[in-house]
C-alpha cells in the first residue's frame, strides 16, 4: 500500500514538472539573425527595421550574462539615435539620423558553441564572433 502511494506521489510530481516546463514563459518569436540583418537598408524607418526583426528593439537573449555593445562610430557621435536588438544569435545596432532614417548599422554574429567553445568560455577565452557592417556609410550613400 505504501509503495503504491509513493509511486503516485512521484508520478504527480513528475507530471507537475512537465506541466510547468510546457507552460513556462517563452521569449517573443524574433528574427534577430544574419538573414534579417542582410535586409536592412540605409534610409529605412525604425518601423521597417522592426518589421524585419519581428520585435521592437531590446534584449531577447535567453542566456545569462551581459553583452558589450560597441561604441558609436566617431562620425555618428552626438547626431544620432541608436537602437539595439540582442538575441542568442546576434547583436544588431542601428543608428538613425534626425529624420529617423537608418544611416548606419552594425552587427555581431555569435558562433555556434561547441563543447570545446563552452570550455574555452568557461576558462575565460573570447568566443569566436563575426562583425557585420551595413552596406552604406553615414552619409546614406552605398559603398
Amino acid at each position: 500500500m505504501r509503495k503504491s502511494r509513493n509511486f503516485w506521489l512521484a508520478f504527480a510530481a513528475c507530471l507537475g514538472l512537465v506541466v510547468v516546463w510546457l507552460f513556462r514563459p517563452h521569449p517573443p518569436a524574433h528574427r534577430i539573425n544574419q538573414e534579417s540583418y542582410d535586409k536592412i537598408q540605409i534610409g529605412m524607418s525604425p518601423e521597417e527595421v522592426e518589421a524585419i526583426f519581428g520585435v521592437p528593439p531590446g534584449s531577447y537573449s535567453t542566456k545569462k550574462g551581459s553583452v558589450c555593445l560597441t561604441c558609436t562610430p566617431g562620425f555618428l557621435a552626438g547626431q544620432t539615435t541608436e537602437l539595439d536588438w540582442i538575441s542568442d544569435e546576434a547583436v544588431i545596432q542601428v543608428w538613425l539620423n534626425d529624420e529617423k532614417k537608418v544611416i548606419y548599422c552594425e552587427g555581431t554574429l555569435f558562433a555556434d558553441e561547441t563543447v570545446f567553445d563552452q570550455l574555452r568560455r568557461w576558462l575565460g577565452f573570447e568566443p569566436k564572433n563575426r562583425t557585420l557592417t551595413c552596406v552604406g556609410t553615414g552619409t546614406g550613400t552605398a559603398e
